[in-house]
């Protein structure tokens, strides 16, 4: 595997996990544990204990996911640019994110209401069919180039 091939399989892993993780902290209803956004009780690293712990271990595995994406979109960029489908859909995977983020954020904020709870796992799921998209595209073999001569 290339290097591009392992950090977007690794992105995609880590994007399906942060989903386990989201609903492990749903299922607790730790949700509001941190009740403010982006710091948790007005701290950056609050007191780690209960469901508190819960919350911001998913905040904290969510910003790692933000930047596998955000590398995983530069490295597209810069090294797949010559597939226009894998730097598309790396392009998108950063919107999504940052759509992601700011519905968690609000989420938390507007104490869980439940369309935006909604809209975060909808998003969530979009974001993780385009990376794992994206990381199945990249073992696709480019198609080879015609060596001039054609059929008739």
């Amino acid at each position: 595997m290339n290097r591009f091939q392992r950090l977007s399989v690794a992105t995609a892993i880590a994007v399906y996990l942060l989903i386990v993780l989201g609903g492990v902290v749903r299922a607790m209803g730790a949700g509001l544990a941190c009740p403010d956004w982006p710091l948790c009780h007005g701290r950056l690293i609050p007191p780690l204990q209960g469901p508190i712990l819960v919350e911001y271990f998913h905040r904290l595995a969510a910003a790692v996911v933000s930047v596998l994406v955000v590398i995983t979109a530069i490295e597209a960029w810069r090294r797949e640019r010559h597939h226009r489908t894998i730097v598309f859909l790396a392009s998108v995977a950063v919107i999504l994110l940052v759509i992601q983020v700011f519905l968690g954020g609000f989420t938390v904020l507007t104490k869980l209401h439940r369309a935006l709870t909604a809209a975060h796992l909808a998003t969530a799921a979009a974001l993780l069919a385009v990376v794992v998209l994206l990381a199945s595209l990249s073992f696709r073999t480019p198609a080879p180039i015609s060596g001039g001569s054609r059929r008739r």
